[in-house]
């Protein structure tokens, strides 16, 4: 598991191990309300991706998303830096 990267040795999908696929990796961010994680399961739904390959770029998406909302402090503090020096 750790040697391929937390994904299936056969395939190489990491979703295959989110329970609840693409809806309990959505659920199970915290930062999306009720309504918010409805309309982003909706918007997955409706992408024209087969159905694997979507979750899986879904399932990315939300990802890099909540690594950008931890980040964000970072972020601006290294933007007010820039700005303040230049």
């Amino acid at each position: 598991d750790y040697v391929a990267g937390g994904v299936c040795a056969c395939c190489g999908f990491p979703h295959l191990f989110a329970p609840g696929g693409l809806e309990g990796m959505i659920n199970a961010f915290s930062d999306l309300e009720t309504d918010a994680a409805t309309m982003e399961l909706n918007a997955a739904k409706a992408s024209p991706w087969p159905p694997d390959m979507r979750d899986q770029i879904w399932s990315d998406r939300l990802l890099l998303r909540f690594k950008m909302k931890k980040e964000m402090k970072g972020y601006r503090n290294f933007l007010e830096g820039v700005v303040k020096d230049g």
